[in-house]
C-alpha cells in the first residue's frame, strides 16, 4: 500500500495511491481522464486543451433552404461557436428568398412588407378644384416595386379650376370677377368636369356672379 496508481498525472487529471480498504486493494483519490469536450478544460489529460472535442463538428444555424445553409459548430475559446450558418433574414421585394421559407418575394404567401403601401400619393386639390392625379398601391412585380394603378400630372401648367401639375395649389388663374370671358369659360369648365367625374360640382359665388353680369 501507499504506492501511487492511476492513468496520468498531467493535469487536470491526478494520480491516487493504494490503500487497503475491505480487505483489498484500491486505488484512493485518482482523477482519471474523461471525454474531451469544448469548456477550455484539458479532459482527457493530453496536455492539449479543447482538442479534438466530441460536442463540435457538427452542424448548426437555422434553416438549410437556400440561400440560407447551415453552419459547423467549432471550439473557439472554450465555447462552442457557430460557424458558416446563413439563416433567416427579412423578406425584401428583392428577387432573393431572404427569410428562406422557399417562396421568393413572399412571406406567408403575402408580399414583402416593403412592397405594401400607398404609393405617389398627390396632395390634395385646393378646394373646389379639380385633379386628374390619384395615388397607387406598391406591388413587388420581378423583385422590384413598382406603383400599379397611379396617375400623374396632365400637364406641366394648371388650367381653369384644374389643379393639372398635381401640386395642391392653383396657379395661373383668371380672375372671375372682372373678366367675362373668363367667368364664362370657368363655367364650362366646370360643368365638363363634373360630367368628367360623375358628380355635380356648385358654381361657386365669385363665378356666378361674373356670370350675372354679363347677362346683364
Amino acid at each position: 500500500t501507499g504506492g501511487t496508481c492511476g492513468q496520468t498525472n498531467v493535469g487536470p487529471c491526478e494520480l491516487g495511491t493504494i490503500q487497503c480498504q475491505g480487505g483489498q486493494l484500491t486505488c484512493v483519490g485518482e482523477i482519471a481522464p474523461g471525454t474531451e469536450t469544448c469548456n477550455n478544460i484539458d479532459d482527457d489529460c493530453d496536455g492539449a486543451i479543447d482538442d479534438n472535442p466530441t460536442d463540435a463538428g457538427g452542424s448548426c444555424g437555422q434553416s438549410n433552404t437556400f440561400p440560407c445553409s447551415f453552419g459547423s459548430l467549432q471550439c473557439q475559446s472554450g465555447a462552442l461557436v457557430c460557424v458558416g450558418a446563413v439563416n433567416p433574414q427579412t423578406e425584401t421585394c428583392n428577387g432573393v428568398d431572404d427569410n428562406c421559407d422557399g417562396q421568393i418575394d413572399l412571406t406567408s404567401g403575402s408580399p414583402p412588407s416593403d412592397a405594401v403601401g400607398p404609393c405617389n400619393v398627390p396632395p390634395p386639390h385646393p378646394p373646389g378644384a379639380t385633379s386628374p392625379c390619384q395615388g397607387g398601391n406598391k406591388a413587388c412585380i420581378g423583385g422590384a416595386i413598382i406603383c400599379q394603378g397611379s396617375i400623374g400630372p396632365t400637364s406641366g401648367n394648371d388650367t381653369c379650376g384644374d389643379d393639372s401639375n398635381c401640386d395642391g395649389v392653383l396657379t395661373n388663374q383668371p380672375n372671375t370677377q372682372s373678366d367675362v370671358t373668363a367667368a364664362r369659360a370657368a363655367t364650362t369648365a366646370t360643368r365638363a368636369r363634373s360630367t368628367r367625374f360623375g358628380r355635380a360640382t356648385p358654381e361657386s359665388a365669385s363665378t356666378k356672379a361674373a356670370r350675372t353680369a354679363t347677362s346683364t
